[in-house]
């Protein structure tokens, strides 16, 4: 009421008043800072945080509210100093700081001074401390957000050397690149340990580290060299080898397969190595299951789709009410889809629209979708046949011949409804080949053209993932994956698109 009255003098000794009035009742204290701040009397609000402290006997009871007040001030150097004396009293904090902090500091602007300031003070409380564990992840977490990976990995390698965790820490950090789409880093750290020897707790989850890494990047992502498919195989077979033939490493003779098979074209290397695993004692049934899989997708792609059917069909009655038998159910009705026999293969699809995979859903219902449309009322077959033609003539890599069939359906039927299909077939064998600007067009295409069809939302997707991983345009990338964001809410991309939005945006992914 004073300080509305203008009586500025009598407001600060009612003020002064009520601070020197304080009990030790952390309640009391709290409410009046509190009752400060709302009114933007900052310094009065200070002043009762520092007495309550005082009063409960405890220098850092109310240093959260104290470092809020110094950043609305500006004093950044003494909110830092604050935040850090924290972690001083109690290192569990540690996490708390951090997302105070990215309230205040803007990482990704090259002009905000506190960037600077908050280095300093992280480098201040190392040295005064070398094997301090949680001001050097304070520092690992600052590159983070600087999304200098890199920089962070020096430093996780250091502490981990420091304190003797033997790949611990370096381990936990190659889980959070790889949440981050950091695999080049990743990689990086996964060797590291690898380098330390088979003796260290860390070295077979290094070692299937390092290949589940380079899987993300071939088969997940679909950006890779030459030099990473055989990285890949070289490091797959050491570890069988070094390991030995069992149970443990069942699931890497499976993803060696595929890779043998899809990228490698050793067909025959591939199918020997599943049938092998099939026969090692101690397998479980999902084991086997998983090992069925892959050898029939193998079967696909050389030809023997029947034989793919049988032990799609072993998996699904196995697992009838199990994610991969859903899997197996989907995979067998895309073969009867690949062979014409639309009418079996929707009847199937049907049943999977309900299924509790929502990636397996998706597919059966874009996969019964395109069937519908193209086999209406007043619909001839022969465009779907050709497209599915195409469909299996990519799938088995005989990428020319796909082109082809497309080329022969546009000519015999040019005003057929697979037009956005066939674009879309077009860009994968394109990418695959590594013509990323001709794949590029193609995407393109379909976003002018059909950017309300079923593919729409794919193509943007994929063009996101192109300026991010292989064009490195970050900003195109990010305004991409906010379109899928905001244009196509419940796209099955939506979550993913919206967690490279955040990577791009600086934000660090646990």
């Amino acid at each position: 009421l004073y300080e509305l009255m203008g009586e500025t003098k009598k407001s600060g000794d009612e003020a002064d008043k009520a601070i020197k009035e304080l009990s030790p009742d952390y309640t009391q204290i709290s409410q009046l800072g509190e009752a400060f701040r709302n009114r933007n009397m900052l310094d009065k609000a200070f002043q009762t945080y520092a007495k309550g402290e005082q009063l409960l006997a405890n220098p850092n009871q109310f240093a959260i509210p104290k470092a809020e007040i110094l950043a609305q001030k500006g004093d950044y150097e003494k909110m830092f100093q604050t935040y850090f004396d924290l972690i001083d009293y109690n290192e569990s904090y540690v996490s708390l700081v951090q997302t105070s902090l990215t309230m205040v500091v803007n990482f990704d602007d090259e002009k905000d001074t506190k960037v600077d300031l908050l280095r300093a003070e992280i480098l201040k409380r190392i040295q005064k401390n070398p094997s301090s564990e949680p001001y050097t992840d304070m520092l690992v977490w600052y590159f983070q957000q600087k999304n200098d990976f890199g920089s962070a990995f020096t430093q996780v390698k250091a502490l981990d050397k420091r304190l003797k965790m033997e790949g611990q820490k370096v381990s936990e950090f190659a889980g959070l690149c790889i949440n981050n789409d950091q695999y080049e880093i990743a990689a990086k750290a996964y060797d590291y340990i690898v380098q330390l020897g088979p003796s260290a707790p860390y070295y077979y989850t290094a070692q299937t580290g390092l290949i589940d890494v380079l899987y993300q990047k071939i088969v997940v992502k679909g950006y890779y060299t030459p030099e990473e498919l055989a990285m890949f195989e070289t490091n797959c077979q050491k570890i069988i080898t070094e390991f030995g033939d069992g149970a443990e490493t069942a699931s890497l003779k499976v993803k060696l397969a595929h890779i043998q098979a899809f990228y490698l074209h050793k067909h025959a290397e591939a199918m020997g190595g599943l049938s092998t695993a099939l026969e090692i004692p101690g397998l479980s049934e999902m084991q086997k299951a998983e090992i069925k899989m892959e050898l029939a997708d193998i079967l696909v792609l050389t030809g023997s789709i029947w034989d793919a059917s049988l032990y799609y069909s072993q998996v699904e009655k196995a697992y009838k009410h199990d994610v991969i038998g859903h899997e197996a159910k989907f995979r067998n009705a895309r073969v009867f889809y690949y062979s014409h026999d639309y009418k079996w293969s929707q009847s199937q699809l049907d049943v999977l629209k309900t299924s509790t995979s929502k990636l397996i859903s998706n597919d059966a219902m874009n996969l019964s979708l395109l069937i519908t449309e193209n086999l209406g009322l007043d619909s001839i077959a022969e465009p779907l046949n050709f497209y599915s033609d195409a469909e299996l003539l990519f799938f088995q890599n005989k990428d020319e011949e796909a082109i082809k069939k497309i080329d022969s359906m546009n000519k015999a039927y040019p005003f057929h409804s697979l037009a956005d299909e066939a674009l879309f077939l077009q860009f994968k064998v394109a990418k695959k080949k590594g013509n990323m600007d001709g794949a590029k067009k193609l995407l393109e295409e379909i976003i002018a053209k059909f950017p309300t069809d079923i593919l729409g939302d794919d193509a943007i997707f994929n063009l996101a993932e192109m300026q991010h991983y292989h064009y490195k345009d970050l900003e195109k990338a990010s305004e991409l994956y906010k379109k899928i964001m905001f244009d196509y809410p419940g796209s099955l991309y939506e979550v993913e698109a919206r967690k490279r939005f955040r990577i791009l945006r600086g934000e660090n992914i646990n």
